[in-house]
């Protein structure tokens, strides 16, 4: 049996570059900075299903768009577990899993820009 999978991760250019700029930011492979976010979403949603009746394909914040523009496609290696899932997570939620993979990284990155002090407004 194989302990490793690897998900592949359909996405437009704009995207895969700024997740290829996260994660050298943060001085971690693209694999390791995307499955970081996604895992910690997977636990926070799974918690959020027990305790009451919600579904991501049902909230206001996933919309099923496909951006405009050229395509592209992230290899992430992950363990045989991880691959599970993440897999399970975007069933669960009703949607594919290049999807919910990038709902969960547009997702963090709108709540790191929130957090970030803005600079415009202490000049």
């Amino acid at each position: 049996m194989a302990t490793r999978t690897a998900l592949l991760i359909r996405c437009s250019e704009e995207d895969a570059s700024r997740i290829r700029q996260q994660a050298g930011m943060e001085r971690r492979t693209v694999s390791n900075y995307v499955l970081n976010i996604v895992l910690r979403a997977a636990v926070i949603e799974q918690r959020l299903m027990v305790s009451s009746q919600f579904r991501l394909s049902t909230t206001r914040y996933f919309v099923r768009i496909r951006e405009a523009g050229p395509r592209t496609a992230i290899l992430l290696r992950c363990s045989a577990t991880e691959g599970k899932t993440v897999r399970a997570a975007a069933e669960i939620a009703g949607i594919p899993i290049s999807s919910y993979v990038l709902h969960c990284l547009r997702r963090a990155w709108n709540v790191t820009r929130k957090l970030q002090p803005d600079i415009t407004e202490k000049a």
